[in-house]
């Protein structure tokens, strides 16, 4: 009886440990499936071999990694040979058609941010001088707030994801983010900022000659509000003119009446032109 119970005994504990066993390898079989992006059922297939027959993923000597979405490698992280573990990255892949901006607001306006907000990002210069990314360049997109302020410079994190992506739109490009938080009842013309002098204390802009588009007329500005890169104009201008952007400042100069000429001062503060 003794050695009976011995017996009985002994196949339990045969049983669960076949039981383990058979659970340790289906839990193998499904780590190596995700690995190699090959079924359970494949893996434990049998083939025959030099060595006799054996299951497949007993002869697999090398791993084929295929990304699930397509994207550009960045980064390598090992060199052929050299040894990986589980945390060591071995290639960076990126998809640049999928990016979002983020942008930094100051903390006082968060009375007028909220998530949905609409926004507009511009181009990374702020005129179209040269080989500058022209004014239209934009894209358009939704807020959202981040989710913890900057206590050191007094900001909060802004994320858009634009709609559509312009060509100029890379990784770390540098741009600003224009957000609609009021309107007006009707539209208002507006020029870029940079398009307006000043002439002592007086706004100039220089306006393209509709008949003659190699000559510019120059136009005290009537200003309305600014955020700094676009200003309103009061009267002046209608829709299809054109303003001088890039040289404005040099037309300014050459049609100036407040340059002072040289001259020289005398003993009593006066100041008189030339040199006698």
């Amino acid at each position: 009886m003794e050695k009976k119970a011995e017996l009985g005994a002994d196949r339990q504990q045969t049983v669960a440990d076949l039981r383990a066993a058979r659970s340790r390898l289906d839990y193998l079989l499904d780590a190596a499936s995700s690995v190699v992006s090959r079924s359970r059922d494949e893996l434990a297939r049998t083939v025959e071999t030099p060595h006799g027959t054996e299951p497949v993923w007993a002869t697999i000597a090398a791993i084929e990694v295929t990304a699930s979405e397509a994207g550009v490698v960045e980064m390598l992280g090992l060199t052929n040979g050299s040894w990986a573990d589980e945390k060591t990255p071995v290639v960076t892949v990126v998809q640049p058609d999928r990016l979002r901006f983020r942008a930094s607001a100051l903390q006082s306006d968060l009375g007028v941010l909220r998530d949905g907000l609409t926004a507009r990002i511009v181009p990374p210069t702020p005129t179209a001088a040269g080989r500058a990314v022209p004014l239209t360049e934009t894209m358009d997109g939704t807020i959202s707030l981040g989710l913890a302020g900057d206590p050191n410079d007094r900001t909060l994190e802004l994320f858009v994801v634009p709609s559509e992506l312009r060509p100029w739109a890379r990784p770390g490009v540098s741009a600003q983010l224009e957000i609609v938080t009021d309107s007006t009842a009707s539209p208002e013309l507006a020029i870029p900022l940079a398009a307006v002098q000043r002439d002592g204390l007086s706004p100039v802009i220089f306006r393209r000659n509709p008949s003659n588009p190699n000559e510019a007329i120059r136009m005290e500005a009537d200003l309305g509000l600014d955020d700094g890169r676009w200003v309103a104009l009061l009267s002046g201008l209608r829709d299809g003119d054109e303003v001088v952007l890039d040289g404005a400042f040099q037309l300014m100069l050459a049609t100036s009446g407040s340059i002072q000429k040289g001259g020289h001062f005398h003993s009593d503060g006066t100041f008189h032109e030339g040199e006698d």
